[in-house]
């Protein structure tokens, strides 16, 4: 489960990167930062669910 957990936000992480490269040739400014931050809150949740398992013992 916690793998497939992994895979999932890493792809959703690179679709919103990805999405943020095309506001960039749109010259879309504030949706490049709404979504950059978007990946950054799901890189921390990718980050913080491998500290709970290392912590759990996994």
């Amino acid at each position: 489960m916690d793998e497939e957990i992994d895979r999932e936000l890493g792809k959703l992480a690179k679709h919103l990167l990805d999405c943020a490269e095309a506001a960039k040739a749109a010259d879309e400014e504030l949706l490049i930062q709404r979504l950059k931050r978007m990946a950054e809150d799901v890189l921390t949740m990718h980050d913080a669910l491998k500290v709970r398992r290392f912590f759990e013992g996994r």
